[in-house]
């Protein structure tokens, strides 16, 4: 029975180990995609157009939904979510506008 169990955890530890692989190398893509991206356009406008993409596709869900929103309990905190959200884009595009995209990646994944 102890085999089976160290067996599965083995299993985990290299599915989770695959998956972090995985994750590291597809970010490290999309960051070399981005800054090539971002460096012909000013982050402003890429922010703006990518805020703009996400707000239509919630909005459509949020549509489907047919949820009854309380606009004056949602306000401030959906507010602050969206200055955060476009401080952190910001920072991240004018980052891959200016600096080479692997250096980048390394501060976001830390």
């Amino acid at each position: 029975m102890l085999e089976i169990v160290q067996s599965k955890q083995r299993k985990m530890y290299v599915v989770g180990i695959v998956s972090l692989l995985a994750s590291a190398i597809l970010t490290s893509i999309s960051q070399v995609y981005y800054a090539n991206k971002v460096q012909l356009v000013h982050p402003f406008l890429f922010t703006g157009i990518s805020f703009f993409i996400t707000a239509i596709f919630f909005q459509m869900v949020a549509m489907k939904q047919r949820v009854q929103v309380e606009w004056k309990r949602a306000f401030l905190p959906l507010l602050k979510l969206n200055l955060a959200s476009v401080l952190a884009f910001m920072g991240f595009y004018f980052a891959l506008k200016y600096i080479e995209p692997a250096i980048v990646s390394s501060l976001e994944m830390g």
